[in-house]
């Protein structure tokens, strides 16, 4: 649809170039532009092209697509805020305003972390919504491998929904407010987020594991001082300590317990735990959730790989990464390469090349 030429002239404050993105905001004049607007939506509609087949069944040709897509919207994207500041309401329009903040939401780590103070300003001069500011926090946050602070971000586990963890849970509705977002409880009702749990369902445990695996994501940092590395370990042991505990008590908390988002934390506490005997015992137990549908093939996978790379064993499903001699990161040995995408489809995993670019790629 074309837009008519209007040109309609307000003052906000924006956000200059990113190289300048701490500096104080200064008034200045903004207009319309439609030819912006334009080229936001149809951004916009490339992105989500890219996007149609995104899972276990997306082509290492159509991954690489996507890959390029992303970068040259990046791209773009950078040059438009550093011409004009954040593309808010005033310059692009309500909807092409929407549409830019959906761009940047698949660029690159480093251009969202850039562009935090630009959409903050842009929040606070009313030219974008609240939400859409907490929406890069807590996607910039989780890429980070750190809780969210608004609780906008959410995973699907298995055909379930459930909340990425969130810091400091107790007050999460207080900072939603303040930036004009409804409770966390009706958001997640209107979406029907938990609406099939069962009479069994615990929420007190969903919220336990959910702060455990938060807590274990903040310790794991790439590089580690030997005080680091110390407060790792006691992490882990107190973890094991009372998984070992919950196990006792529920056997393994799978998704009719704490939902699929639960059975996931779960998971991932034994997979950073460091104790192989814990992680053989876990094994069988979730390989019984499996086949009871109470626990994702996926996880099974992975924690199997993740032993057998512990004992110094050639991994099955090609899930574990480790560092080669020169540092580089790359596949842990694979027994029967040749089999190992039939294997991998069998617990919905992608092909094995579509997932190498993947992780090479640093991409959620």
């Amino acid at each position: 649809m074309n837009t008519p030429p209007l040109i309609l002239c307000v003052t906000i404050i924006a956000g200059a170039a990113l190289a300048d993105a701490k500096a104080d905001p200064q008034p200045v004049t903004v207009s319309f532009n439609p030819s912006l607007r334009q080229e936001l939506v149809a951004m916009a509609a490339e992105d989500q092209r890219v996007r149609k087949d995104v899972g276990a069944s997306m082509s290492a040709e159509q991954f690489d697509e996507m890959q390029r897509v992303d970068l040259q919207h990046t791209e773009r994207l950078s040059a438009i805020v550093a011409e004009h500041g954040w593309p808010g309401r005033s310059l692009v329009g309500e909807d092409a305003a929407s549409k830019a903040w959906l761009l940047v939401q698949h660029c690159e780590l480093e251009f969202q972390e850039r562009c935090l103070p630009v959409i903050e300003r842009a929040m606070t001069a009313g030219e974008i919504q609240g939400r859409d500011y907490a929406g890069l926090v807590d996607r910039v946050r989780m890429r980070r491998g750190e809780p969210q602070v608004y609780g906008t971000q959410l995973r699907t586990c298995d055909g379930e929904t459930s909340v990425y963890p969130i810091e400091n849970p107790a007050e999460v509705d207080d900072r939603r407010r303040a930036i004009g977002l409804p409770s966390l409880a009706e958001q997640m009702k209107r979406i029907g987020v938990g609406a099939n749990r069962g009479p069994e369902f615990n929420e007190a445990l969903r919220v336990e594991l959910a702060a455990m695996a938060a807590q274990d994501q903040r310790i794991i940092k790439p590089t580690a001082s030997a005080e680091e590395i110390a407060e790792q370990k006691r992490t882990h042991a107190l973890n094991v300590k009372r998984l070992k505990e919950i196990i006792d008590q529920h056997g393994w908390p799978g998704r009719s317990l704490v939902g699929a988002g639960g059975a996931f934390n779960a998971w991932l506490l034994v997979q950073n735990s460091g104790d192989s005997f814990f992680m053989q015992k876990c094994l069988l137990l979730l390989e019984r959730a499996v086949a009871a549908g109470e626990a994702s093939a996926r996880s099974y996978a992975y924690l199997y790989d993740s032993l057998r790379l512990a004992q110094g064993q050639p991994q099955v499903y090609g899930t574990q990464f480790t560092n080669d001699a020169a540092g580089r990161l790359a596949l842990h040995p694979i027994e029967d390469r040749s089999q190992v995408d039939e294997r991998r489809r069998s617990v919905g995993l992608e092909p094995l090349e579509a997932y190498e670019r993947r992780i090479h790629a640093g991409r959620n």
